[in-house]
């Protein structure tokens, strides 16, 4: 094992570290080990927590998150423009009441 020295560590940071390795019933330098093995896990720790954390985590199916999607993207029209969804734009006033044009428009929009 490699050997690591760190200079110039600020009293208060050593003292902090003295009092959690106490409360862990370890020495300092094992709780600074512990903080690096922590800190700095290696790639097939890293690979087995990962696989831990999505086994814990339900499958949703493909219709689902479609769903969940097209539920959304409505929620978010409906905030910007509330009107526009709400109701179709050949039912709203037009000015000088010509709903036959304003149906119109709305023919050449779905096309």
């Amino acid at each position: 094992m490699a050997t690591l020295t760190i200079r110039n560590v600020p009293e208060d940071m050593v003292e902090r570290i003295k009092e959690k390795a106490a409360g862990r019933g370890v020495s300092m330098e094992e709780e600074v080990r512990h903080v690096l093995r922590r800190q700095y896990p290696a790639r097939e720790e890293l690979i087995r927590q990962v696989r831990e954390l999505w086994s814990r985590v339900t499958p949703v199916p493909h219709r689902e998150i479609e769903r969940l999607i097209r539920e959304g993207r409505e929620e978010r029209l409906e905030r910007v423009l509330p009107r526009a969804v709400s109701r179709p734009v050949a039912s709203r006033k037009r000015a000088g009441g010509d709903r036959r044009r304003a149906r119109a428009v709305d023919a050449r929009r779905r096309r």
